[in-house]
C-alpha cells in the first residue's frame, strides 16, 4: 500500500485522497448500537483531502476499506507480482506447474498467463461476497 501500482501503461500512486482527519465515529454505545440496528451514522464520512497522502495510520486503513473497490488490495497486490521489473512490479515466478514456464515457444495469456490471474482474482472476491451476503441474509 505505499508502492505505486502498475496498471498497465500509468501507474498510480497509492495515495488516500478522501476521508476526514481527526473525525471519530461511534465512540458513545448508544451511537454504536445505532450502527449495529442498521442506522446509518450522521455527518459526513467522506470528503476529499487538501493534500493526498500514503496510509499512514489504522485511520487511514479504515478510510481504504470504507470506500474502496470490492477487490481493490487483491488487485493492486496481483498487479504488483504479476508486472515485471523493468514496468514497476516484483515479476514473480511462475509455478513450476504451469505448463508454459518451461516453453521456448508459446506464453500464457488467456489461459495460466497473466489476464488470467487477474480473472482468478476477481472471481474469488466476488464468490466471497456472495457467500457472505446469503449468509447475512439467510441468518438475520
Amino acid at each position: 500500500m505505499i508502492l505505486p501500482i502498475p496498471y498497465g501503461a500509468p501507474q498510480t500512486a497509492p495515495q488516500l485522497a478522501y476521508g476526514l482527519p481527526d473525525q471519530d465515529f461511534m465512540i458513545a454505545e448508544s451511537d454504536w448500537l445505532s450502527v449495529q440496528r442498521g442506522i446509518a451514522p450522521t455527518g459526513p464520512a467522506v470528503a476529499p483531502l487538501a493534500q493526498p497522502h500514503l496510509l499512514r495510520n489504522g485511520r487511514d486503513l479504515g478510510q481504504y476499506v470504507h470506500i474502496d473497490g470490492l477487490y481493490q488490495a487483491y488487485l493492486n497486490a496481483c498487479l504488483l507480482m504479476i508486472t515485471p521489473k523493468n514496468r514497476g512490479g516484483f515479476a514473480a515466478p511462475l509455478d513450476n506447474g504451469n505448463p508454459y514456464g518451461t516453453s521456448q515457444t508459446q506464453t500464457g495469456f488467456g489461459p495460466f498467463g497473466e489476464p488470467n490471474f487477474k480473472t482468478i482474482v476477481t472471481e474469488v472476491a466476488t464468490r466471497a461476497l456472495k457467500a457472505v451476503w446469503f449468509q447475512k441474509g439467510f441468518y438475520e
